[in-house]
């Protein structure tokens, strides 16, 4: 942030190296309050043409047009830290980008005018240096805060009165607070190491959740503080490659190609995935209630028929129910995909593709030995989502089976962060899936089902 230091206009409150890597929302905030400027004057001061109801936080993270305007217009080179990017300890891969979340700030930072993208990361609960909880919301009544220029009241604050900047410390500010820099300094440093080998794979138009990115990022011990507790539920990690027996690796991907139809329909199952798709489906037949498939249904979810003494619920079968087990063809297995949501399908897509993007320094060695690594995550993502759209579908003809409160029906979408170096490993975190799109799928028809769930006794 040394460039900001030059800047020939002289406004109270321009010596931002006060504020380190402060973002540029904090440099609007800063200049705004403390020369007592108004939405009138945003775009002779700042370059700014926004609306009235534009939050101006969301606008300068979102789009480099206006952050470029903003430093033009006070005459500054565009600082780097201004740019969300750069504060991301990796590259994204099928993610939507231009998304950023609400505005969270450390009180004590914020009582000064400083606002930094540290501030913002969902892996970070705290602030680095202060060590109090981040917030979103009014302290005080938990109510919002003015973000806009048709607010009618000043920047940050709040409609009880709250004013979370302090005009007056905040212009007699004489020297960074204790930490900050030494803190932002070593994490940026990391980010960009990490920016190197590590990729985030998901599946637009799917937008990732603050959780879910807040279980995949691994800070270091040297960046993480005492209060930030462990997440409770952490994502799964993956280390361990499938074993080579189990793979054919041409064969293999051969194979995954029939998901990259515009709407796959059949899937030749890999070997590596035979076991885990047989194991899902004994395991929900064994748990549907006694006589819930009728004897020609159970033979293709169990190979066997029903005991003489079981009286079927359903005689007549189905054969959308019969479909939904791998069909057999020999020794060969095929899976139909419209009991697999869209965003599974192409989500093993993407991550195949991340494996293929070029890593620097990846030796040719270690990137054979991600294969079995690769293999082993899609295996499991496939057989969890086969899982629940088999739950989803069969719930039609089974009402039984969401009869309990702790069997509720629910679709997930996968977010990966995969880390290509020396120590390759891939977390993987699910999140409730928000959009449901017409696939022409077993799925869409069953979709209004999750939403008239019974209830438990």
């Amino acid at each position: 942030m040394s460039a900001l230091s030059t800047m020939p206009m002289r406004l109270v409150g321009d010596r931002f190296e006060l504020v380190p890597a402060q973002s540029a929302f904090g440099c609007l905030l800063r200049l705004t309050r403390l020369n007592q400027l108004n939405s009138a004057d945003f775009r002779s001061f700042f370059g700014l043409y926004v609306r009235r109801d534009d939050d101006l936080h969301h606008v300068l993270a979102t789009s480099p047009s206006r952050r470029q305007a903003m430093a033009a217009a006070l005459k500054l080179e565009l600082p780097n830290t201004w740019d969300p990017a750069i504060w991301k300890p990796y590259r994204e891969h099928q993610v939507p980008s231009a998304v950023t979340t609400p505005l969270r700030y450390c009180v004590a930072c914020i009582r000064l005018g400083y606002h930094c993208h540290v501030h913002q990361l969902p892996w970070i609960s705290h602030c680095p240096w202060h060590g109090v909880n981040l917030r979103t919301n009014c302290p005080r009544c938990d109510g919002s805060l003015a973000m806009t220029s048709g607010a009618g009241r000043k920047l940050l604050t709040c409609s009880c009165g709250m004013d979370l900047l302090n005009e007056s410390a905040a212009a007699r500010l004489s020297r960074p607070v204790e930490g900050a820099e030494r803190y932002l300094d070593t994490y940026l440093t990391w980010a960009q190491t990490m920016r190197h080998c590590q990729i985030l794979v998901g599946t637009p138009p799917e937008v990732p959740s603050s959780h879910a990115l807040s279980q995949l990022v691994q800070l270091p011990a040297t960046l993480r503080r005492p209060e930030s507790a462990p997440s409770p539920t952490p994502a799964r990690a993956y280390q361990r490659e499938l074993p080579s027996e189990r793979l054919s690796p041409a064969e293999d991907a051969r194979r995954m190609m029939g998901l990259r139809d515009a709407v796959p329909r059949m899937l030749h199952l890999p070997r590596f995935m035979e076991n885990g798709c047989a194991s899902v489906v004994r395991e929900i037949a064994l748990t549907l209630p006694p006589g819930s498939l009728s004897p020609r249904e159970r033979t293709f979810f169990l190979g066997m028929v029903a005991e003489e003494n079981e009286e079927p619920l359903r005689p007549q079968a189905s054969a959308v129910v019969c479909s939904l087990p791998p069909l057999a063809m020999g020794d060969q297995r095929f899976l139909n995909l419209q009991s697999v949501h869209p965003v599974c399908a192409r989500f093993l897509v993407h991550l195949e593709d991340a494996f293929a993007i070029d890593v620097p320094g990846l030796a040719a060695g270690l990137r054979k030995q991600t294969l079995g690594l690769l293999r082993r995550v899609q295996c499991d993502v496939l057989c969890r989502n086969y899982s629940e759209g088999l739950r989803a579908i069969l719930a039609r003809y089974v009402p039984q089976l969401y009869a309990g409160h702790k069997r509720r029906l629910q679709l997930t979408v996968p977010l990966a962060l995969a880390r290509l170096d020396g120590n390759p490993c891939v977390w993987v975190a699910f999140a409730s899936m928000s959009t449901y799109e017409d696939a022409n799928d077993l799925l869409t028809a069953s979709a209004g089902l999750k939403w008239t769930q019974p209830r438990g006794k």
